[in-house]
């Protein structure tokens, strides 16, 4: 993160980034609208980061500004840059998937994401192989406002 937010951010820009405790506990990763629970062996300790993927619960929470469900929200949609499509990053009509920090339910290998529909979890194949070249990533970060 560091070499990377030296080029994206200004000095007094990374100095409002603020760690963040990423909570990686069953409750947070978790798929609410799936009859499956998520494997607790892949649960892991929270973490305190500067940069993170959002969890499932996360890119279905109403005061991140997203819907509550697993249903088609715009606000889960996300370009592709020229330099993730360069890299196989899918681009479906300018929407492209993104990688979640939620496991799948009973899978190792297998992550949740945003499907190029808008939705997240476990519905309409919003999950894929961890070494699938076609997804992208969505960085999050949170700011200490002025």
């Amino acid at each position: 993160m560091e070499i990377a937010s030296r080029s994206a951010f200004s000095e007094e820009s990374q100095s409002r980034i603020i760690t963040t405790e990423v909570k990686n506990d069953l409750d947070n990763m978790d798929d609410v609208d799936s009859f499956f629970e998520t494997n607790a062996d892949y649960i892991c300790d929270n973490t305190n980061d500067k940069v993170f993927l959002l969890s499932i619960r996360e890119a279905r929470e109403p005061s991140y500004g997203f819907a509550p469900v697993s249903e088609v929200d715009a606000a889960r949609n996300k370009a592709p840059t020229d330099y993730v499509k360069c890299n196989y990053a899918r681009d479906e009509s300018g929407v492209g998937e993104w990688w979640l920090r939620s496991p799948y339910y009973d899978w190792d290998s297998i992550v949740r994401v945003v499907y190029t529909d808008s939705t997240a979890g476990y519905h309409s194949g919003e999950y894929k192989y961890a070494n699938n070249e076609g997804v992208g990533i969505a960085p999050a970060i949170c700011i200490d406002a002025p």
